[in-house]
């Protein structure tokens, strides 16, 4: 006869089977401010981090982040103290010390121009003769670079985006290249809606680059989370999910 000491341990055991069944992984990664892809005060933090979560969630991670500086965030991921960090081109230099994952979405290079002054490219060559805005030490891709020291092309440089942004408004340059998403959600924050609605960008990129999640080789976990991440990126994307949000953070969707 089973005593009842014994069923309630067994009971006892199938609850907590069942709890672990139910248990969902956590990660936890450095994040930093690059609005709108990535800040402590945008909701969601970012449209590059509410991806991250999205995609984790569906293969039943959750995730926590910490916000730092950009070198430290890196530092923290590489050395295994938080397990990746969000989000970061591929360099041959990191993949060494973390994993990439397939890439969540782009960080385009684009010409910012006012709509009453249409603008075409489709070379390097076409833009000769403009008067080009960019800040300084501002990395457009190897193609605008050499136009750029060699004369081919005049870009004046200055300390700011936004400061580019009123000299475009007033006439004094034709146009702009920076981030796109990060170019609107500028124009939204420091000018008017009159002035805003002024502002366009030519569709072509001057310069792409993919941005990954990274995960730490140092952690064990981290080889089979990539994959696991890889996989619910997929779902998502095929969801139609991320389209939609890509839309919505031009409009300022991620704005508290």
């Amino acid at each position: 006869m089973t005593s009842f000491k014994g069923l309630v341990i067994v009971f006892g055991l199938l609850l907590n089977q069942n709890s672990l069944a139910f248990t969902q992984d956590v990660i936890r990664l450095t994040n930093g401010e690059w609005p709108p892809y990535t800040s402590e005060n945008l909701k969601d933090f970012g449209i590059f981090s509410h991806i991250v979560t999205e995609v984790f969630a569906l293969e039943k991670i959750n995730v926590e982040y910490g916000f730092y500086p950009w070198k430290r965030a890196y530092e923290y991921a590489k050395s295994g103290s938080w397990e990746g960090s969000v989000c970061w081109y591929w360099s041959e230099e990191r993949s060494k010390d973390v994993y990439f994952s397939d890439p969540v979405m782009n960080g385009d290079e684009m010409f910012f121009y006012l709509k009453d002054h249409p603008f075409e490219w489709k070379t390097i060559e076409d833009l000769k003769g403009k008067q080009i805005g960019a800040v300084i030490g501002y990395f457009a891709g190897e193609e605008f670079q050499k136009a750029e020291q060699s004369g081919l092309i005049t870009v004046e440089r200055i300390a700011t985006d936004v400061q580019n942004f009123k000299k475009l408004l007033s006439g004094r340059l034709d146009i702009m290249v920076m981030n796109l998403y990060v170019g609107y959600d500028l124009i939204r924050k420091h000018f008017s809606p009159q002035e805003a609605e002024k502002v366009t960008h030519h569709p072509q990129a001057i310069n792409t680059g993919a941005l990954h999640l990274i995960l730490s080789k140092q952690n064990l976990k981290n080889s089979a989370r990539v994959v696991a991440f890889n996989r619910g990126l997929a779902k998502l994307k095929t969801s139609g999910k991320i389209d939609h949000y890509l839309q919505d953070v031009i409009k300022g969707g991620y704005d508290k």
